[in-house]
This record gives structure tokens, C-alpha cells and sequence, in this order.
């Protein structure tokens, strides 16, 4: 072994306990606790950084402190976007992706042709309406005002399915 990676497996023996009880007690969960102290040990040791045996721990405790906060981070976006379903919830205004997806569906089935047409480039396409007319060689007006009423037939489609 190299004595680079000497310095690590020394830190990693006298360092690792110390780490995972300081991790343990933030999250209350031993395995992810673990986890977290050896993505630190990985990510140490794949990296390039200069390292001496005295910097090396006050190195793994920032990197420890930084998955941390990562991993809190990661669980409060998910919690904002995503509500836990408790056992008071009404299970069945839960719907699934594939019957959003077949509304959708059917309240394009609703639109003209061109209308259609349009609503799929621009939304799902992620085009401007300029480039939607160079593409259709539709007036932009013309495209301007069928875009429009494609998004508030969908609008209200979408409201019916809400409630």
C-alpha cells in the first residue's frame, strides 16, 4: 500500500466509531449512519486532496458534516414535494402516473389538430412559439391564439380531474 493510503486506513480504524456515533445520534439510524461515514472515507480516498496523518481527521469531519447536511437537504426537498401518506388519509384521491397521464391524454383529445399539435411542442417539447412557426409554417398569430386555447382547455380539464 502507498502512504497515502496507509494515512487513510490508520484514520479510518481510530476515526470511524467516533463518526458514526456522531452521525448515529443526528439521524437515529445506525446503517445510514454507516453509510455515510464510509461515502466520506470513499470520497477521501478517490480524491486527490494533499493529505498528513494530523489534517486527515478535521478533513473526514468535514466531509462527514457535508454528507450530512446533504442528506438532510435531499429529505426536505423530498418532503415538500412529496407528503407521507399517514394512515387518516383518504387513499383514494391518491391516483397513480398512469392516470394522469390518460387524462392528459384525453383532454388533448379534445383539442384541434393544430392546436394539439402546438401544445405538445411547446409543453412537451419545451419550444417558443417562434420556433414551433418555423416548424409548422403556421402564421404566429394564428399559433399565438391556438396555443392559447389549447392551454386553457387544458387548464380546465386538468381542474376536473382535481376535484
Amino acid at each position: 500500500m502507498s502512504e497515502r493510503a496507509d494515512i487513510i486506513a490508520n484514520c479510518y480504524q481510530s476515526e470511524r466509531d467516533r463518526l458514526v456515533g456522531y452521525v448515529g445520534k443526528r439521524l437515529a439510524n445506525r446503517a445510514e449512519a454507516e453509510d455515510i461515514v464510509e461515502d466520506a472515507f470513499e470520497r477521501i480516498l478517490t480524491s486527490g486532496q494533499l493529505l498528513t496523518a494530523e489534517t486527515l481527521p478535521a478533513l473526514t469531519f468535514t466531509v462527514v458534516r457535508h454528507l450530512l447536511t446533504d442528506y438532510f437537504r435531499r429529505r426536505a426537498c423530498r418532503a415538500a414535494y412529496v407528503p407521507p401518506v399517514e394512515q387518516g388519509d383518504d387513499a383514494s384521491r391518491l391516483c397513480s402516473l398512469h392516470e394522469v397521464e390518460e387524462w392528459l391524454e384525453r383532454g388533448m383529445a379534445r383539442l384541434s389538430p393544430d392546436s394539439r399539435e402546438a401544445y405538445r411542442l411547446h409543453v412537451q417539447g419545451g419550444m417558443k412559439i417562434s420556433e414551433i412557426q418555423h416548424l409548422t409554417h403556421q402564421n404566429y398569430k394564428q399559433l399565438e391564439y391556438s396555443l392559447g386555447v389549447a392551454r386553457r382547455t387544458m387548464r380546465q380539464h386538468m381542474k376536473l380531474f382535481a376535484s
